[in-house]
This record gives structure tokens, C-alpha cells and sequence, in this order.
């Protein structure tokens, strides 16, 4: 019963408070929007997914129809019929996707910055610089809005901490410190402690039902990825309310806690973070993208120098597709003489182009293994983990649009080889993006990624318990 006037006592006092209630108005506001907003982008996303699988199967049905019309039959439809594959091998026939998890509003923005949709093609899209979507200006992407988890990250300790840190040196420069140690009889560190709750509480609910409203906007939703983003909410904005607490128990003025409480949120968020992506940069550097393109260019130009070598190498690999009688012209003509070309680049392109992949997720297990040191990175890299779009799932997706590639150009360079082409009941067997590894995400990371949370807040605890026994009874 004690207990439960003192909440009521200190919910009074929470809601008197004019500067609390402007800090909780203005962190559901802009959660708030921030929620509806990536709400609505996530819908604009899965309708252009959807949009854009309707386009493909479209133009499915518009090639079968074509290559039904026009069979091989002499040197001169021959040629065409080799144009005609080439135009669907390099065309909108083969699309790529990373599928989208049910927490896509956690990773709208990696989504749209990331390679996700990368399409197939017999030529090498190492060397095709051209532009397939809407043209953007760069700088204006790159200092858009921040994403719905960045929010929450950079907002959710701003408002816990000023909601908390100084809470007990304001009391004692109004003079009413002593006023509560008289009135209270259930203990000092209780009514500490229900305070800090009543904090916890305000904070949380307000982020958590603002994540709630932005995965009711998506009709991909799963719950059960928001259940475990909810409970990693609640330890992360349990963290900052205690961190904010141990600073209210300093022996220092109210102006002094504020600002140490905005020196630990600079530190965990900016500088830490900084401090493990330099760490990891210097175990794993990246490969230089200057260098690579230097090198791309000379394979390119090799290539280029080496046409006839590539053309008549690639026969003697496979006898089995030489040209028809009456089928070929006199002299190899685009695209049988540059189809070789591209197999070459691929062979000594594609090891390059993985290893900036794979030196991504090895600095990504860097940064995870450091996580603990900072909760708001820890938070964003679990986001990132929830939506599907972590280094080590896109990773997956690229390997697999590799292999899919591969399967793709097998199909299409003999029957442009040997100009024959592609007919319709060619393209009834044509290759299907499949990426079981990469659709999989990883359901116990998550939970494994909650241990950082736990002990620091246990840690901050302990810090409480320790000061509040000489802090609380100061008058």
C-alpha cells in the first residue's frame, strides 16, 4: 500500500513538472512521425516489389510470344536469332531480389541504399555503368532523414536522461529534499527506485507504441520480430534511466549532471561507434576502389586486345556448340565476338569484387563483437539483424546472385554461340532467381545480442546501490 502512494505521489509530481511534460510531448511527436513515415515508405516498397515482379512476368510472356515467331533457320535469321537472345539475356529477364523480413521498417533506408535488386545479365555488370533507376542527387541521399531505428537511437537517451540525470540535486536547490526524507516511511531507495521506474515506464511506452504504429503500417508485418525489437527497447531505454539515476546521485549541481549525462550520450554514440569501425578498419582494411577500378579497366582493355584469342578459346571449351551448318555467317559478328569478353571479365573480376564483401562482414563481426562498449550501436546493428539487410545476409544475396548469374549465362551463351537463340520451349526452362540462404534470417542472434544490455544496466545498478546508500540520506 506504501508503495502505491508513493507511485501515485510521484506520478503527481512527474505530471506537475512542466519541463517533463514538454520532454515526453516532444519525443512522441517526433517518434511519432518518424513512425508514420517509415510506415509509408514501407508501403511504397513492397508495392514497387510487387510492381516490378508484375513488369517481369510481362515481359516473360512478351519474349515467349517473340521467340515463337521467329525461328533459326538460315545464316541470315541465324544472326537475328543470336540478337534476338543476347536482347533477352541482357534485358529486364532476370531480376534479383533480397526478400524483405517482417521488420522491414527497422531497414527501409539499408534497403534503399544497398544493393537489393540486382539484375542478371549475360554481359558483365561489373563494366555497366548505366543508371536503371530514378536519378537522385547524391548529396540530398545522403543527408536524407534518418531512419525510424536512428531516431529512437539518437532520442529515446536524450529523453531519458533529461528526465532522470539531476532529478535528486534539483530537489536539494529547491529546498525540498529535506521536505521528501521527512514524509517519507518506506525507505529513500524506494522512493529513488519508483521514480526511475515511473521514468523507465514514460519513456518506453512512448517509443514502444510509437514502433507499434509503425509496423501496424506495414501489412508485411511479424509480430514476433517486433516482440523481440520490443524487448530490446525496453533494456535499451532501461540502461539510459539508470545511467541517468547514478548521475542524479553524484555529489555535483543539477547543471553538472546534465551535462556529464550529455557527455556519456556523445561518447556511447558518436565516439565509441568511431572508435570500433576505426578498430575494425585497421585489423580488416577495405580493398582500395580506386585500385579496383584501375584493374577493371586493364582486364577491360585486355579483353578488348585479345577478342579473336577469347572467341576461338571458347569453342575449343565447348565443341558441342559450334554454329550449324548454314546457321553462322561467313565471319563471327556482335555479340557471338564480344560474348567471350565477358566470361574473361568475370573470371578476374568476380574474386575482386567478393572480397569487398567479405572484408564488409569481417569488419561487421568486429563492430559486433565490440557492440557492448555502445548500446545505441548495439540497438542498430540488431535493427539491422530484425530487417534482414546485416552484412552477413547481403552477403548471402550477393553469393547467390553469382551463382545465379552463372546459371543464367549458361543458358543464354550457347544458344548465342551457336546462333541458334532462345525459342519458346527454350524459355519454359529459363533459370529462376532461388536464394534459400539468403531468404533465411537468423531468429537466436537477436537474443544473443541482448547480453551487452543486460550487464551494462546490471553494472549501472550496482553503481546505484553503492551511491544511493550515502547519496539518498545527504540532506
Amino acid at each position: 500500500m506504501n508503495i502505491a502512494r508513493v507511485m501515485r505521489a510521484e506520478w503527481r509530481r512527474f505530471v506537475a513538472h512542466p519541463v517533463y511534460r514538454w520532454i515526453v510531448l516532444a519525443l512522441g511527436l517526433l517518434l511519432l512521425a518518424s513512425a508514420i513515415w517509415t510506415g509509408h515508405g514501407v508501403r511504397g516498397y513492397r508495392a514497387e516489389v510487387t510492381a516490378l515482379q508484375a513488369q517481369w512476368s510481362d515481359s516473360y510472356e512478351k519474349a515467349v510470344a517473340a521467340a515463337a515467331k521467329h525461328p533459326a533457320a538460315n545464316r541470315t535469321e541465324g544472326a537475328k536469332a543470336a540478337l534476338a537472345a543476347h536482347a533477352l539475356g541482357r534485358g529486364e529477364l532476370a531480376p534479383t531480389r533480397l526478400p524483405a523480413t517482417g521488420a522491414l521498417v527497422l531497414g527501409l533506408q539499408q534497403y534503399q541504399i544497398l544493393p537489393t535488386a540486382v539484375r542478371g545479365t549475360v554481359e558483365s555488370r561489373y563494366t555497366d555503368g548505366r543508371v536503371t533507376g530514378p536519378l537522385t542527387n547524391p548529396w540530398l541521399s545522403r543527408t536524407g532523414l534518418p531512419g525510424f531505428p536512428a531516431i529512437i537511437v539518437l532520442l529515446v537517451p536524450l529523453a531519458a536522461l533529461a528526465l532522470t540525470a539531476g532529478v535528486v540535486q534539483e530537489d536539494r536547490e529547491q529546498g525540498i529534499w529535506r521536505l521528501v526524507c521527512a514524509q517519507c516511511n518506506v525507505g529513500l531507495g524506494r522512493v529513488f527506485a519508483v521514480a526511475l521506474a515511473l521514468r523507465w515506464a514514460v519513456v518506453f511506452g512512448v517509443a514502444a507504441l510509437c514502433s507499434a504504429c509503425a509496423f501496424a503500417l506495414d501489412a508485411g508485418a511479424a509480430w514476433v520480430l517486433f516482440a523481440q525489437w520490443w524487448f530490446a527497447l525496453g533494456v535499451f531505454t532501461a540502461f539510459w534511466v539508470l545511467a541517468g539515476g547514478a548521475l542524479s546521485l553524484l555529489p555535483i549541481s543539477s547543471g553538472a549532471a546534465l551535462i556529464g549525462a550529455l557527455g556519456l550520450w556523445l561518447t556511447l554514440t558518436f565516439a565509441v561507434p568511431a572508435a570500433l569501425a576505426w578498430k575494425a578498419e585497421r585489423e580488416t582494411p577495405m580493398p582500395s576502389r580506386l585500385t579496383a577500378i584501375v584493374e577493371l579497366r586493364a582486364v577491360q582493355q585486355d579483353a578488348e586486345e585479345r577478342e579473336a584469342e577469347l572467341l576461338r578459346a571458347w569453342y575449343a571449351r565447348h565443341p558441342g556448340d559450334q554454329p550449324g551448318m548454314g546457321m553462322a555467317p561467313s565471319q563471327p559478328t556482335w555479340p557471338v565476338t564480344f560474348m567471350p569478353r565477358f566470361d574473361e571479365l568475370e573470371r578476374r573480376m568476380r574474386p575482386l569484387m567478393r572480397e569487398f564483401e567479405r572484408v564488409r562482414v569481417a569488419q561487421s563481426v568486429h563492430a559486433e563483437k565490440g557492440a557492448w562498449l555502445s548500446p545505441p550501436l548495439a540497438l542498430m546493428l540488431l535493427a539491422d539483424r530484425l530487417a534482414g539487410i546485416d552484412a552477413q545476409r547481403h552477403a548471402r544475396y550477393m553469393e547467390a546472385v553469382d551463382q545465379f548469374e552463372d546459371r543464367w549465362r549458361g543458358f543464354f551463351m550457347p544458344r548465342i554461340m551457336a546462333y541458334r537463340g532462345a525459342t519458346a520451349i527454350d524459355l519454359a526452362d529459363l533459370p529462376v532467381f532461388e536464394q534459400r540462404e539468403a531468404a533465411q534470417i537468423d531468429q537466436v542472434a537477436p537474443q544473443k545480442a541482448m547480453p551487452w544490455q543486460l550487464l551494462l544496466s546490471c553494472a549501472v545498478v550496482a553503481i546505484l546501490a553503492i551511491l544511493g546508500r550515502s547519496a539518498l540520506v545527504r540532506p
